[in-house]
């Protein structure tokens, strides 16, 4: 999967970002545009996260965004569309589809203990985010500090139809309610759990140093598992919207439309305020 975004806008070059599966990297190049476009610089920005599958450009650092004028997001590589501040963005979210088995079927409880967010250390695959470098020139030279955001996906070891099976599958960026879209707030994260069999939602944790809350290198990526979805079935993509339902006023909710593969069904679930007038 790969991303485009313009790093430099004063020179000559477009940027695309891409994982790589097989060659187990995340790796840039930039292209010259014009008639006879070719590579005219590239890099590997990691070379030891397993093997790379989603990539997409995101802004998870909200009101504390840094100036847009000095790149710009072209495609942010999501099926959900570009979400930003003017197409602004902070980092690049990247999974790692990693064939690790559960040890035992995790119980339908709304528990995912397996699940780790805001883990130092990777066990299964993980989701992973790059801050891009600030500065001139910097996304060149220096170092995309890897944060993971969360951690322990793993295959549930019942499905014996599908090859090569891994886990998670693609990263979404998105708001609750529509009426965020385009602006600074810090977003929310979803993750098709492909073999995993679940969907997984991510909300923003931000911790207070004051409270006794462990150092953590980049805030930003500080994300706490709200809600797993178990599907019971792979899946491999989903679908974010806020249309409304019917005669429901949901107040401009997102809604989750997640495939549920080998049962042949598409799985709706729209987020509320928690009330029960208008929480589902």
């Amino acid at each position: 999967m790969f991303s485009v975004a313009d790093l430099d806008p004063e020179d000559d070059t477009i940027e695309v970002i891409s994982s790589q599966f097989f060659a187990k990297q995340v790796a840039l190049h930039s292209i010259k545009k014009g008639p006879q476009p070719r590579v005219t610089f590239e890099r590997t920005i990691d070379n030891r996260c397993g093997s790379a599958f989603s990539s997409v450009l995101a802004d998870l650092d909200g009101d504390q965004s840094h100036s847009s004028s000095e790149r710009y997001m072209i495609d942010s590589g999501s099926t959900t569309g570009s979400i930003g501040f003017k197409n602004s963005f902070s980092h690049l979210l990247v999974t790692t589809h990693e064939c690790s088995y559960t040890e035992d079927s995790v119980s339908n409880n709304g528990e995912a203990s397996h699940i780790k967010g805001g883990a130092t250390s990777s066990d299964g695959g993980s989701l992973f985010a790059y801050r891009v470098p600030e500065g001139k020139d910097a996304w060149k030279t220096e170092p995309w500090i890897r944060s993971t955001v969360a951690t322990g996906f793993k295959v549930n070891g019942h499905l014996n139809n599908v090859i090569n099976p891994g886990a998670p599958g693609f990263a979404y960026t998105f708001h609750a309610k529509k009426k965020d879209m385009g602006t600074r707030k810090q977003p929310m994260i979803a993750v098709a759990g492909d073999c995993a069999e679940s969907a997984y939602i991510f909300r923003p944790e931000r911790l207070d140093p004051e409270d006794g809350a462990e150092p953590f290198i980049d805030p930003s990526t500080r994300y706490k598992l709200m809600v797993e979805i178990q599907c019971g079935a792979t899946v491999g993509s989903i679908g974010i919207g806020y249309d409304h339902f019917d005669s429901i006023d949901d107040n401009g909710y997102a809604k989750l439309y997640i495939p549920c593969y080998e049962k042949d069904k598409v799985l709706v679930f729209g987020l509320g305020s928690g009330e029960d007038e208008d929480g589902w």
